[in-house]
């Protein structure tokens, strides 16, 4: 459900901010301190505007400490303690040569959230993070239960396919691709996070508004059937999975349309513009999950594994 407090459109200075909060605008609003609205919104997957204005207000101010440190050397250095070991020898090694994926913002945001989870989350010091670069694709990852989401076991993650995915995958018993769960194996997959399956949606239209894929031609055309898959979390499917949040999404570009590899990397468009990390800019929770394949043989195998696959509800 949608999480409200109402007034929420400034936060009072946390004392752990000190100096560094206390110029936020107060006009217009009544202050609110923000350790209100995290208790409040603490394993939401939809924020209301005015939660989600409290919220990045806060992870900004832990940003902003930051922001003096312009060269990835300083900012590696300030990680020491903050964030785990491999996790800044895995950035340092995607941060660095002719082709780095990843920019000097990009670490002072997961500097941020180390502050952030750290001091108003109550998530134990040094903050884990996970690096995938896949082709044209970068993340910078954290567990949920670092972030407002919490822990996964028991939600629902959701995602639709077109029939050309749909039916090898769900509905061919047997055929080579029966059972792969995602996109690409070895890849990974934006999917949202249900706690309560009746929200998920049951007609195309719901799905196309939920999930923002109104107008996309590949989903959003008549006649065009879509599915919608339903992984039903586990301990055994998040092994396999692997859900976690975004902190920082790039992609690589390359001004040649037949390249093969990116000749650059640029932060990916209007994500996490204006939202707190583990929300859409429509303030739905997402994640993202690797690809996975399950080994069963038939649909009703499938189903028992906790992963479903089924026709929307037109029309059509």
């Amino acid at each position: 459900p949608t999480t409200e407090i109402a007034p929420a459109t400034t936060i009072a200075p946390n004392k752990q901010f000190g100096a560094s909060c206390t110029n936020m605008d107060t006009a217009g609003g009544e202050v609110m301190d923000v350790e209100e609205v995290i208790a409040c919104c603490r394993g939401a997957l939809e924020l209301t505007p005015s939660s989600n204005k409290a919220l990045v207000e806060a992870y900004e101010c832990c940003v902003a400490r930051f922001k003096s440190l312009s060269s990835p050397d300083e900012l590696f250095g300030a990680m020491t303690g903050k964030i785990e070991q491999k996790g800044i020898e895995s950035l340092k090694s995607h941060c660095s040569g002719p082709l780095p994926a990843f920019r000097s913002a990009d670490l002072q945001r997961v500097l941020g959230w180390a502050v952030f989870s750290q001091e108003f989350l109550a998530v134990a010091a040094p903050l884990q993070i996970e690096l995938r670069v896949e082709d044209w694709k970068a993340y910078i990852l954290v567990p949920p239960h670092a972030t407002l989401l919490g822990e996964c076991n028991g939600k629902t993650l959701a995602y639709v396919h077109g029939p050309t995915w749909a039916t090898p995958r769900f509905h061919d018993e047997g055929g080579p691709h029966f059972g792969l769960c995602g996109q690409w194996l070895g890849k990974s997959k934006f999917v949202a996070p249900y706690a309560d399956n009746s929200l998920i949606p049951q007609s195309k239209e719901e799905a196309l508004l939920a999930f923002g894929l109104k107008g996309y031609d590949m989903f959003d055309k008549p006649g065009g059937h879509l599915y919608m898959v339903e992984i039903a979390l586990n301990p055994a499917l998040i092994d396999v999975a692997c859900p976690a949040v975004p902190l920082v999404y790039s992609v690589g570009e390359a001004d040649d349309p037949a390249a093969q590899t990116p000749t650059r990397w640029e932060p990916a468009q209007n994500f996490q513009e204006g939202t707190i990390p583990g929300f859409t800019s429509g303030l739905k929770a997402e994640l993202v999950m690797n690809t996975f394949v399950l080994q069963g043989k038939t649909v009703a195998e499938l189903r028992s594994a906790g992963v479903a696959c089924r026709l929307l509800e037109g029309p059509y």
